[in-house]
């Protein structure tokens, strides 16, 4: 199973029908889910980060984790530029070589 299937996600982005195949083994969910309220008149942009933690991603740790920390600076400079939308992150990091679970919310809000 690939990152987008565990999110819940088909080949084509889009979010998968649970009905499409019934004889299909179970899939693993994340179970990332919008918890925040919904402000009147507000719409919200959701902005996913996934992110490899793998051994062969070692070599390029710093500029990845410099590239994250730019990104959600980007995104929190968004909205205090504009308060009409919300930004919604989520990050997740995955790793299928980890003593833990391969897939992981580290934020989800």
């Amino acid at each position: 199973m690939n990152i987008m299937e565990m999110l819940g996600f088909g080949k084509n982005g889009a979010a998968k029908n649970q009905n499409a195949n019934q004889n299909a083994a179970p899939t693993r969910k994340l179970g990332l889910i919008d918890s925040t309220p919904r402000e009147e008149g507000k719409s919200r942009i959701y902005n996913i980060i996934i992110l490899d933690e793998s051994g062969s991603m070692q070599s390029i740790y710093r500029q990845a984790l410099n590239g994250v920390n730019e990104t959600i600076n980007s995104i929190r400079q968004t909205q205090k530029e504009d308060p009409t939308t919300q930004q919604i992150l989520i990050l997740v990091t995955f790793d299928s070589n980890a003593n833990r679970e391969p897939v992981r919310a580290i934020i989800n809000c």
